[in-house]
Parts: C-alpha cells; structure tokens; sequence
C-alpha cells in the first residue's frame, strides 16, 4: 500500500470564511464580487499570471486605494484556522507511518500564509499545486501530476463534491470532508488505522 493521505486545503486542512476578505476590499456582500475578479483569481491560482500582474487587476477592481501589501493581506483573510482536530489526526497519521500531501487548488500567495497559519503544515511532506500544474480540480491534469510525483493515494479528503467524484473516477479512495470525525472514521472503516 501507498501510505500517501492526499489533503485538500480550504475546507480540510484549514477553514476559509471570504468575510474578512469582502470588509478589507471595501466590498459589502458576496454579489458585488465582480467576474473580472473571480476571473483573475483563477488565474492567478492556475499560474498564468503573477502576483504583481493579479495585484494590479485587484487593486483597480477593488474600491478605495489599497498598497500591494494590503490586497495580499486581504486575500489571505479568507484563510481562517486549522480545521479543528486535524492537527491531532496528522500526527496520529504521521506517527503512523503516512506521508501527508497537499493537493491544492491555490495561489503563491495563500501558500505562504498556509505555511504560517496551519498549525500542522510542518508535518506535510510535499504537495499538488493548481499554480503549478496550470490547472484546477476537478481537471484531469491535477490527479495525474499527482499520481505522477506521489502514486495513487491510500485515501484523498475534499469538501467539494466533484472533486471527490473526479477521484473516485481516477480509482482514488475518496472521502468527501465535512468533519474531522467523520474523516477519521472513513481512515478507520478503510483499515488504514
């Protein structure tokens, strides 16, 4: 067996609430999001433009005048803690012999604020990144650069359902997160603790 445990981020590993994000670019709810900003994120998350190019756009899109500095410190708002009882549950995973991967639909800049706010990201081994693969789940490219560098994982936890759905189609073991409980017990009926 692959003792590989391929993790999501947002919504597994770590919580994520866009509130914070809305207040500090001056916007009120969730609908004045414009498309030319969602767009740009998804670029910016599957490598095909900079930071300094998307802090460009945001800064233009986004009401007031905000320095570079201020626009990544509201994107990485949206990054809230570590899921509750994760930490806990890598260790015992860790300790147990497995190797913890990311696999990601991300940016570089919320990456280096992952690093600095999940309490476990010193026990995660390596990872899948959309910036790097220049594509976002549920696309094909993400399952086969992973299956490329680490093998098919032992088991895979997302909170999004056709991410779930596309690894299961690829024969992963796929759990779709919505508690660490839950996880947990997924890992155990699996017979992987």
């Amino acid at each position: 067996m692959n003792k590989v445990i391929a993790l999501d981020i947002g919504g597994v590993c770590m919580q994520l609430d866009p509130t914070d994000l809305l207040a500090a670019l001056g916007i009120r709810t969730l609908e004045e999001v414009t498309e030319e900003m969602w767009s740009i994120s998804d670029l910016l998350e599957t490598g095909q433009i900079s930071e300094r190019e998307w802090i460009s756009v945001v800064s233009g899109i986004a009401p007031g005048n905000l320095s570079d500095d201020e626009v990544c410190a509201a994107w990485n708002t949206m990054l809230r803690y570590t899921t509750p009882g994760m930490f806990e549950l890598a260790q015992e995973l860790v300790e147990d012999g497995y190797r913890l991967i990311y696999f990601s639909d991300t940016s570089t800049i919320h990456m280096r604020e992952i690093s600095r706010k999940l309490t476990f990201a010193h026990l995660i081994t390596g990872g899948i990144f959309s910036f790097e693969v220049g594509a976002k789940k549920p696309g094909p490219e993400m399952y086969q650069a992973f299956e490329e560098k680490f093998g098919r994982p032992c088991i895979y936890a997302d909170d999004r359902q056709n991410n779930v759905e596309s690894g299961a189609a690829k024969g992963w073991s796929s759990h779709l997160f919505s508690t660490t409980e839950k996880f947990r017990e997924a890992i155990i009926n699996a017979g992987l603790l």
